[in-house]
């Protein structure tokens, strides 16, 4: 080793002088020892590799090497993004700004709205030739131009009707005339035995008791006498307005017939034939309902085919 190296270890120390300046150990002489050969040398410890400074990496981050003996640690930092995905961002932003302004101007164009019809030519006004009234001018659209077509229009929306408020009822002051009432009529008692009755044929003028006078009128009807079939007519019978009255016919049987035919007639309708069904007690009471117009009537009860009930009286009423 002295005659390769000069006689220096790898540290450059002299080998010569042995022991441990020689860069041997301690009580090492430099001289081979019985096995003939050198001791064996003791490696230098390694130092390890100096660790970065600073927080863990996480995905997608690199280190930027700097100089150590210049700038400081500035953290992490982002990787570059890169050049051509920057350019399609802003593509793709130019491209929508393109559309939003390029798309109103299309629909325009397709709507027609910047079509124009060309001006229409107006005929002179030229008047007949027999010197009649001027025709009034024709308006011919010009054949040159093509006639635009109606633009479309959009569907009305249907709105709701406007409410309405309710009209306030008028109010009224006054209440509306009542109809006039009807003039009073009170139940009207005629005696067959009065004064304002006309008696003829048979008819003749009892006293009778319970009738209402006293006195009653028999032989109404046909007895088979020579002054014919006897008739009492009830004469001035005021009826105040057109209405349905009640007639009340107050009667008796004095010699026991159960049954009497009698023919009621009023002026104004038709004869009402009805039967009195009684006896001898007085009095019995025949109730009519008939429809009177008002005026002046006559009342006659008589029967010219048999015999007819002996009268006390008649009563008229408004239903």
């Amino acid at each position: 080793m002295t005659s390769e190296d000069g006689g220096r270890d790898a540290a450059g120390a002299d080998l010569s002088a042995g022991g441990p300046a020689a860069g041997g150990p301690e009580g090492w002489t430099g001289e081979p020892d019985e096995w003939g050969t050198e001791p064996p040398r003791v490696p230098r410890p390694r130092t390890p590799p100096e660790q970065p400074v600073g927080p863990p990496l996480l995905n997608g981050d690199t280190w930027v090497e700097i100089d150590p003996g210049g700038e400081v640690y500035q953290g992490r930092r982002r990787a570059n993004v890169s050049t051509r995905r920057r350019w399609v961002v802003v593509a793709l932003i130019l491209g929508g700004l393109a559309a939003v302004v390029l798309i109103p101007l299309s629909m325009t164009s397709l709507l027609g709205v910047n079509d124009t019809a060309a001006p229409a030519t107006t005929q002179p006004n030229v008047g007949p030739s027999d010197g009649g009234a001027p025709q009034p001018p024709v308006f011919t659209p010009d054949p040159q131009t093509p006639t635009p077509s109606p633009t479309a229009t959009a569907t009305p929306t249907r709105t709701a009707p406007p409410r309405t408020t309710r009209r306030a009822r008028p109010t009224t002051t006054s209440r509306p005339p009542n109809p006039p009432a009807p003039a009073s009529f009170g139940p009207v008692s005629l005696e067959a035995e009065g004064s304002s009755a006309t008696r003829d044929g048979s008819a003749i003028i009892w006293d009778y008791d319970d009738a209402s006078g006293g006195r009653i009128v028999g032989r109404v009807g046909n007895w088979d006498m020579s002054a014919g079939p006897g008739t009492v007519r009830f004469n001035g019978v005021t009826i105040p307005d057109n209405g349905t009255y009640t007639l009340r016919i107050h009667f008796v049987h004095v010699n026991g017939e159960p049954n009497r035919t009698g023919v009621v007639t009023i002026t104004g309708l038709s004869p009402i034939t009805t039967t009195f069904q009684g006896d001898d007690n007085c009095c019995s009471v025949k109730t009519l309902s008939v429809t009177l117009t008002a005026g002046t009537k006559t009342i006659t009860i008589s029967n010219n085919d048999g015999h007819g009930p002996a009268l006390d009286r008649i009563v008229i009423s408004r239903q």
